[in-house]
């Protein structure tokens, strides 16, 4: 069947007008977004943030470039502390008695078994006292505390532990030396030493500190205390 020619024009009218349909809104909505990108003023534009300071990548030849500081740099400047250095100016710079690191810790368990609960000028009389005995009778410290009849506390020393109270009044005697004159050798809680606890003859009281009772032998020092 022939198609007569005034349908075939019909017909590429129709395809040319269904072609136009798309086109013609592609065309405004383009020309539209355009203008509504272009009206937006210059200052208000969105720019992008580097993922990096400039420093981490900019290169320049010019020697005499210098990069300005990092938005994150605060404003203050930097505080630098240096530890110091020699001696602390607080202490000798040699220990006036020397210990090992186990002495130490055991003269601090004894001063506290002994006088834990008393101000830290009694417990550092306490200490001092152990001290004068190691120096009046030449002996050791393990001499000095496990002595038969001497210091109660004795069997308790390997159990125990003091505090950084005991710690710190051990290293200031041993820095520094015994807080008591050498003679004064004995310290009970109470009372003075009396004829049923020891031999009142040499013995005489020294000073009484809290419930601590310190006592010197003036067989050491002579009766001038």
């Amino acid at each position: 069947m022939k198609t007569k020619p005034g349908m075939r024009y019909i017909a590429w009218i129709c395809v040319l007008l269904l072609l136009l349909s798309f086109c013609v809104p592609l065309i405004v909505y383009v020309k539209v977004k355009g203008e509504q990108v272009s009206s937006i003023p210059e200052t208000t534009q969105p720019t992008m943030e580097p993922d990096i300071y400039p420093s981490e990548w900019f290169v320049t030849d010019d020697p005499n470039y210098t990069l300005g500081p990092s938005p994150d740099d605060s404003t203050e400047p930097t505080q630098v502390t240096t530890a110091p250095t020699g001696p602390d100016p607080g202490y000798p710079e040699t220990w006036i008695i020397q210990m090992s690191d186990d002495d130490i810790y055991l003269l601090a368990t004894a001063i506290y078994l002994e006088g834990g609960i008393e101000s830290q000028l009694c417990q550092s009389y306490i200490g001092s006292v152990i001290l004068n005995r190691m120096s009046t009778q030449n002996k050791t410290l393990s001499q000095i505390l496990y002595a038969e009849g001497q210091f109660s506390v004795a069997g308790e020393l390997e159990y125990s532990d003091p505090t950084d109270l005991q710690i710190a009044t051990t290293m200031e005697l041993i820095i520094h030396g015994s807080a008591l004159p050498e003679c004064v050798t004995f310290f009970r809680a109470g009372h003075y030493h009396d004829k049923y606890t020891v031999n009142t003859q040499y013995i005489k009281p020294y000073i009484c500190v809290d419930n601590t009772y310190f006592s010197h032998d003036i067989r050491i020092c002579g009766d001038n205390h």
